[in-house]
């Protein structure tokens, strides 16, 4: 045990990856640490022999070295540290979610987590039969405990909780499936692309990765399916007459609640990728947001003039093309990528026509040259024969 945890010690962190370590704890501390004063005994009011050791094996860890800790955080199934992350991380940051509403938005965040992972793997080439098996489990379990902790919010009256993770829950998924919609419909230029740039291997891997991803998309597809049942039941609920207005009321400031969470997040995307884009890019970018912003603008009336149902549909609006500008970000940003791998391959080759001409240019030159060489003999005899002559 203490070979392997010097080990871990010797672990360094990249500049990158001690950042995205240092947001995920400053948006933890500020989610969850204030709350320990009112609680002193929180550490032991652990719900099963499994949290608990979870518990103690984090604390062992933050005593021995907390970097191991923190370089789990980056790591993806079949690596070393993979296992801390999924048991011990992400269990101890279950520990402090006092009640349903934050443990309904931590479950969703870990469904997240095991999407980010399988697109890290498939990137790299590393996404086995195995690995995407675990994965889509994973994020089936996650969304589905997700789906019975809004269905208990539901049940105990907190409406505007449960249609805000619901809504979150929906536009998430559905990134995650637009996105590698568009990575089927792409899938021959993609194919053609990395033929050109990349080795065989490589390419072969590529291949393998997106057919192992078939078994991800597989479950995406149904749990979305899933979410937009749930939207339109609420939306029913909502549209009957017998509902009190303040059951309609909550319904609809969930839904803005995650609006503008979603618009946050779409425009802090952008901004981090803005200088990738060209302005052509950028323009149509820009006036999606505007629509969205408009569109939410035109939702905060409608609640404000108690029109809870129009508000409603109206936030949902508004995170659809939410997702549809980051759906287009990505379309565009993969397109510069491909115009980039095109102008690498194909700049050598115009060198090559450029050097080809210049060479042919060189021999015309060496033949004008020789011509030009016979020409001057021939004139010498001549006039020598003249002057014989005289």
């Amino acid at each position: 045990m203490r070979t392997e945890l010097k080990k871990l010690r010797k672990i360094k962190l990249k500049t990158k990856e001690k950042s995205a370590i240092r947001d995920f704890l400053h948006v933890r501390i500020a989610d969850d640490v204030r709350h320990i004063s009112y609680n002193p005994f929180i550490y032991f009011n652990l719900s099963n022999h499994r949290t608990m050791l979870a518990t103690i094996i984090a604390a062992i860890l933050l005593l021995t070295g907390g970097g191991t800790s923190m370089a789990a955080e980056m790591s993806v199934p079949g690596d070393f540290l993979y296992p801390i992350k999924t048991e011990v991380n992400e269990r101890v940051v279950e520990v402090f979610k006092r009640n349903e509403e934050k443990r309904a938005d931590w479950s969703a965040r870990q469904a997240e987590r095991r999407l980010e992972e399988a697109n890290h793997l498939l990137e790299d080439g590393q996404l086995t039969p195995a690995n995407s098996a675990f994965l889509a489990e994973k994020f089936r379990q996650h969304v589905d405990k997700t789906n019975e902790l809004v269905e208990k919010l539901e049940e105990k009256g907190n409406i505007q909780a449960a249609a805000k993770i619901s809504a979150h829950l929906k536009y998430m998924l559905s990134e995650h499936f637009d996105d590698n919609e568009d990575d089927d419909n792409s899938t021959t230029t993609s194919t053609v692309n990395t033929t050109i740039t990349a080795s065989t291997t490589t390419s072969t891997g590529n291949m393998y990765g997106k057919l192992n991803w078939g078994r991800i998309k597989k479950e995406i597809r149904t749990q979305f399916t899933s979410s937009t049942v749930w939207e339109e039941h609420l939306k029913d609920r909502i549209s009957t007459s017998t509902i009190k207005d303040s059951f309609k009321a909550d319904a609809a400031a969930g839904v803005k609640n995650a609006a503008e969470n979603r618009l946050v997040e779409i425009k802090k995307y952008y901004e981090s990728k803005k200088g990738e884009l060209d302005a052509d890019a950028k323009t149509d970018i820009e006036a999606k947001i505007k629509k969205a912003e408009d569109v939410k603008a035109d939702a905060d009336l409608k609640l404000k003039d108690g029109k809870y149902v129009e508000a409603f549909l109206l936030y949902h609006r508004s995170m659809e093309l939410a997702q549809q500008t980051k759906s287009l970000i990505h379309r565009y940003l993969a397109q510069e990528r491909r115009d980039d791998r095109i102008t690498a391959t194909s700049t050598p080759r115009l060198l090559d026509d450029n050097n080809d001409d210049d060479e042919e240019d060189g021999d015309e030159d060496e033949d004008d040259e020789e011509d030009d060489d016979r020409g001057q003999k021939d004139e010498d005899k001549d006039n020598n024969g003249r002057g014989n002559g005289r």
